[in-house]
């Protein structure tokens, strides 16, 4: 077993005995708190919790995760994706600013964490790190690591941090529904929990699958189309060595290891690559459509479609994000409404740039519903060995531009 698994019961322990631990670290970090009187409501700032951010994050979050669930060209996800990390590194840079003039409250400290949250864990469950591009890689992992910076002062300084600290006890959040006090102790270890889930998945990947060669050669590939080639084939090279690895793994403890038995499994699921072009055309060409499907209606088409992207690993990780991502949004509505005062909902100029952002994820994601339900053709050419169907082409498929 290597380290990466042994680690991992580590992290449960470790929020046992920080929850044990606050009432120490308060007395140090943080000797005033203020006590509050519920409920007590924060003015809003449109900068960092307005209308504008939030249905500009959400628009782009669900746009990406189709396009990256169901487009097999990267190319045509790279526009969107970028426009989502550059709105996530936008936010980043806001609280940074509020942080430095004091002016940042917890209320909203916890609707940009939630913002932050929707951006990352989603995509990162369908695209995890295999990231083509290696400038979008770059800035996903400044963007993590200030993300994961950010939530560990915010775990620490959340009784007293902020302009309005008479307010700290009683900022409240969501989690599916349920709303509770952000600041007790059992809610910062269940956040320290989250932080060192994601420090885990980081060190996993630097460490143990793509090692560090990875991170260090990605500023390189940036500006050499050279290294973007090499940077690449590194990746496809580890993935299969990695893969080879775990189906061997799997098949020696098959029969005495139960916990690898689901383990790998999960993880080759988590880790399938193959895109959604592919994955589609395999299974369909195993049912062998006749010719005369064409002139089944629309309707029909789309649906058989949908029953064979179902079956894609890429698909169904997209279908989980898209689950995930509404109900990250929904939380952070409601997180909204619990702290913030009436005016929550106001409008400003960084916001309609924002919203000006979400076009290119928009268009992407217009163009490829407009391709649905279209169905490959088939070249047969005819031969003499009626048994031989000789090559077949194909043509650009509904569920993917």
């Amino acid at each position: 077993m290597n380290w990466s698994l042994i680690a991992f019961p580590l992290i449960p322990i470790l929020c046992l005995v920080a929850l044990a631990l606050w009432s120490k670290v308060d007395e140090n970090l943080c000797p005033k708190i203020i006590k509050c009187k519920d409920p007590c409501v924060v003015e809003a700032d449109p900068d960092i919790a307005g209308i504008g951010v939030r249905i500009a994050t959400y628009t782009q979050t669900i746009c990406n995760i189709i396009l990256l669930g169901f487009a097999s060209d990267g190319n045509r996800t790279s526009a969107s994706y970028h426009a989502l990390v550059l709105t996530s590194l936008a936010t980043i840079i806001t609280l940074g600013i509020f942080s430095i003039q004091t002016k940042l409250s917890l209320h909203h400290s916890v609707v940009a964490s939630s913002l932050l949250t929707i951006t990352i864990l989603p995509t990162h469950i369908l695209e995890s790190w295999r990231v083509r591009s290696p400038g979008i890689f770059v800035a996903q992992q400044v963007r993590l690591a200030i993300y994961c910076a950010y939530a560990w002062w915010l775990i620490l300084e959340m009784p007293c941090m902020g302009a309005e600290p008479q307010c700290n006890l009683c900022t409240r959040s969501s989690l599916f529904g349920h709303a509770s006090r952000v600041a007790t102790h059992g809610n910062r270890s269940l956040r320290l929990g989250v932080v060192l889930f994601t420090s885990y998945l980081w060190l996993r990947q630097v460490v143990w699958s793509y090692g560090p060669r990875h991170y260090f050669e990605s500023v390189p590939a940036t500006l050499s189309e050279t290294r973007k080639q090499a940077w690449n084939s590194y990746i496809d090279e580890n993935r299969d060595s990695l893969t080879t690895w775990r189906l061997r793994r799997l098949a020696r403890e098959r029969k005495y290891d139960q916990f690898s038995r689901f383990l790998i499994p999960g993880w080759l699921w988590y880790d399938d690559v193959t895109t959604a072009r592919r994955g589609i055309e395999q299974r369909r060409w195993k049912r062998f459509l006749p010719l005369d499907k064409q002139k089944v209606n629309w309707f029909v088409r789309v649906w058989e479609d949908a029953t064979v992207a179902i079956r894609v690993p890429r698909c169904q990780r997209a279908i989980v994000a898209l689950l995930l991502s509404v109900l990250l949004i929904s939380d952070t509505e409601h997180t909204v409404k619990l702290n913030l005062s009436a005016d929550r909902d106001q409008w400003g100029y960084g916001q309609i740039l924002a919203l000006v952002a979400t076009i290119p994820s928009v268009a992407d994601v217009t163009r490829l519903l407009l391709r649905l339900g279209k169905r490959p053709y088939l070249v047969i050419p005819f031969k003499e060995n009626i048994g031989n169907c000789g090559n077949r082409g194909v043509s650009d498929d509904g569920l993917y531009p």
